[in-house]
């Protein structure tokens, strides 16, 4: 019994299992759509420009000034800290029911 799948791209129906279209070359497959799908969203995301925070944030921690970037690591460090903190306190939170 041979397996028929439609192109969604050409409409061609190809047999025998292929896993791309014999006319166009499009992914047929669904783990080559799925990892096809994967690579493109990587891809997009390497591309995509840095939001207006991210620039910020990188001109504060590369500034020339030792004032500002000693208070960017001093914010930050006080942010890490805190989120440690939190994340003790959920762990207490999901380890003492259990």
């Amino acid at each position: 019994m041979s397996v028929k799948r439609k192109c969604p791209e050409c409409g061609t129906w190809n047999e025998n299992g292929e896993d791309r279209c014999k006319v166009c070359n499009k992914a047929l497959a669904p783990e080559l759509i799925i990892r096809e799908g994967h690579a493109q969203r990587a891809l997009h995301r390497e591309q995509a420009p840095a939001s207006s925070f991210e620039q910020f944030v990188e001109k504060v921690k590369n500034s020339p000034n030792p004032i500002v970037r000693s208070t960017y690591f001093a914010v930050y460090a006080v942010w890490a800290i805190y989120m440690g903190i939190l994340a003790f306190f959920l762990w207490l939170i999901a380890w003492l029911p259990g």
